[in-house]
This record gives structure tokens, C-alpha cells and sequence, in this order.
């Protein structure tokens, strides 16, 4: 029962049926993992933007960073004039938009034994290759954008167990110190790094299982405060991919100024028909949205389709075609320039036995 044939009205269908499949909670867990890095970066950025175009065509974002000065030392003035300060640093640069992430996904023209509908099936097919999508953005360039980002340490004033220097610009940190009651020693080495006030934690099993106890214990009156940590923190954590990817047990102290992501899109939501069975047009994502110059924005992805035929069926000679829907990640992950004391905002702290 798949076969079907591509029109602007089955590509809505389409979309609807994606979008009840994200709210099914029965649906394969392979179409749906995980990607708590993407949302919690992509949901909490403040750089922002405007487009840089080639003609009508945008290639690409201007983005605009505000970094601290250097510290203000300014006299008395004894006549009319007004003493000079230090500039505050305004940075921008141009970063050139390109394909982070692209896959495709084929389906059968006519198979007799289905019996999900063509829409149905293409649905599921562009359902996986959104996972499939964000799982890279997630995994391929993000989070190794973060520990190839992190600076190194600036605070002469850090714990004397812990070890800046040995693995630099990574600070190795004794497990022990990954609970709750320690929290407050990482923010004041965030803080003595010139992070910004408005700065996130994200960890992988790193303080997970203090803050896994803290959402069944936060109504026990038997805990020690062990909530009221965690409720102050901007703390995010990927359990799933962010130890794994890294090979080792990972926190990351982030000012939320110090990168951007960006998404081009060059076509409409409402598909164009560009050669025969050729189709191009754009899907929203129904879970990931990024903060586009303060204002959620749902991320979106190119689709070209094509329905082609592959062979001539034996017994009944009749001609089988393939439908191929080919999505695109288009824009970009950037972290911020450096500021005046070589500062990314990212610093990586990891878990050792002993320092």
C-alpha cells in the first residue's frame, strides 16, 4: 500500500504525520534519541546575528559578541575634561554558512505486504533522518567544538586538589568533588575565569546521580539542602552522549555568549516542483529550536525529493520506482573569538581517581 505519488498537499499530510509521531509515546526509540547538548546549547544562546547575503541569497551570518574590558583605572579629573576609560570590546565576524549535517532516506514504490500508506512511510522515513540528523549535530559538531574550545585556566585562586595544568587547558578534578556540595567551587572558578554572569553547567554522569536523588528527595524533609544547589545552577546534562563521545567523564562550565549556531534555509515550507517527480521545499524540526536574536526559533531543514524508476518487475512488467526524500542541515556552529585575556568562555572539567 506505499505507493503514492509526491504533490504540495501529500508533503502537508507528511508534516502532520511527523508531527503526531513526536507526541506518540510508542513510537521506536532509534527515531527519537536523545540530543541534550544540541537543545540545551542551542536553547540558551545569546550571541546574535544578521544575515549576510549574495543577492537574495543568504550565505552566511554577521555575528556580534560584547566581551569585558580590561580593568578601569581612571583618575580624578581636575579641569573641564572627562577621563578617558577603557573601551569596552564589541567583536564581529562573518561566518560562512554550509551543510552541517545531510542524509537520505528511500522508500519503496509498491510493496504488496505494507500496510502503512505512502504518507505514512514518509513520514517515518523523515522522522529517522531528523534523529539521524540531530544525533550529528549533537555528537560530531558540538560537542567536540566545546573541549577543542575550552581555554585554560585563569583563576589563581583554584582548589588546591585540583590540577589545572597537567592535562591544560583541561582542569582534572578528584570524583569526589562532582556533589552537590561542591557546586559552588566550580561556579567561583566559572566566575575568576571572566565568564559573563549568564552561564550554564552541562555534565555528563558527572553530578547526575546527586541531582537524580534531589527530584525524588526535593519533599523529603530528612535531605540536607541537597535541591536548593541544583535549583540555582543552570545545570543541563547529557547522560548519553557527552562521556561517551569524549571517552572520559566530562562537565563543562559555558558562557552562553561564547558561540553561536545559525540556520540557512533557501527554500519555502511550501513545496516547488522543479523538474518532473522533483520536488524541493523545507521542514520544520517538531522537537529542536535554537534562540534567534532572543526568539525561539524552530530549527528547519532543506528537502529535495525525487521518485525514480529503478526496474521493470519481471512477472508483470510493470515499472517500479523508488521515492527518495535527500534533508539538509544547513547553517553553521561557531564559538565566539577570544577575548582579551585569551577567554572562550568554556572551561572542561573532568573526573580522575586522584590528582
Amino acid at each position: 500500500m506505499a505507493a503514492g505519488d509526491f504533490s504540495a498537499s501529500v508533503a502537508n499530510r507528511v508534516n502532520i504525520a511527523l508531527n503526531q509521531m513526536f507526541v506518540d509515546p510508542i513510537t521506536q526509540k532509534e527515531f527519537n534519541l536523545p540530543f541534550d547538548t544540541t537543545r540545551a546549547l542551542l536553547g540558551a544562546q545569546k550571541a546574535r546575528s544578521t544575515e549576510v547575503l549574495e543577492g537574495s541569497k543568504c550565505v552566511g551570518v554577521k555575528a556580534y559578541f560584547i566581551k569585558a574590558a580590561n580593568a578601569l583605572n581612571v583618575s580624578v579629573s581636575s579641569d573641564c575634561t572627562v577621563p578617558a576609560g577603557t573601551e569596552l570590546e564589541s567583536s564581529s565576524k562573518n561566518f560562512t554558512s554550509g551543510v552541517l549535517a545531510a542524509t537520505s532516506v528511500q522508500i519503496d514504490d509498491d510493496l504488496c505486504d505494507n500496510e502503512l500508506t505512502f504518507v505514512e512511510l514518509s513520514a517515518a522515513g523523515i522522522r529517522k533522518s531528523l534523529n539521524d540528523l540531530r544525533q550529528y549535530l549533537n555528537n560530531t559538531v558540538i560537542i567536540p567544538a566545546l573541549t577543542a574550545g575550552a581555554q585554560a585556566n585563569l583563576d589563581s585562586g583554584i582548589h588546591s586538589d585540583w590540577d589545572a595544568t597537567t592535562n591544560s587547558p583541561r582542569i582534572d578534578v578528584p570524583e569526589s568533588f562532582f556533589g552537590w556540595e561542591y557546586l559552588g567551587e566550580f561556579k567561583a572558578v566559572a566566575e575568576n575565569n571572566n565568564f559573563g554572569s549568564d552561564f550554564l553547567f552541562l555534565s555528563g554522569r558527572n553530578f547526575y546521580q546527586d541531582f537524580f536523588n534531589k527530584n525524588y528527595n526535593v519533599t523529603d524533609t530528612r535531605v540536607d539542602g541537597a535541591a536548593a544547589p541544583f535549583n540555582d545552577h543552570n545545570m543541563f546534562f547529557d547522560i548519553r552522549h557527552l562521556d561517551a563521545t569524549l571517552s572520559r567523564k566530562s562537565t563543562f562550565a559555558i558562557d552562553t555568549g561564547s558561540y553561536i549556531f545559525w540556520n540557512t534555509v533557501i527554500n519555502t515550507p511550501t513545496p516547488m516542483q522543479i523538474q518532473e517527480r522533483r520536488w524541493v521545499y523545507t521542514i520544520q524540526d517538531p522537537t529542536l529550536v535554537y534562540m534567534r536574536n532572543g526568539v525561539a526559533t524552530p530549527v528547519q531543514y532543506e528537502v529535495e525529493y525525487e521518485k525514480a524508476c529503478i526496474s521493470r518487475e519481471s512477472a508483470l512488467n510493470y515499472l517500479e520506482y523508488k521515492h527518495t526524500y535527500h534533508i539538509k542541515l544547513l547553517g553553521g556552529f561557531q564559538l565566539a573569538p577570544t577575548g582579551v585575556n585569551s577567554e572562550t568562555g568554556i572551561l572542561e572539567f573532568s573526573s580522575v581517581a586522584a590528582v
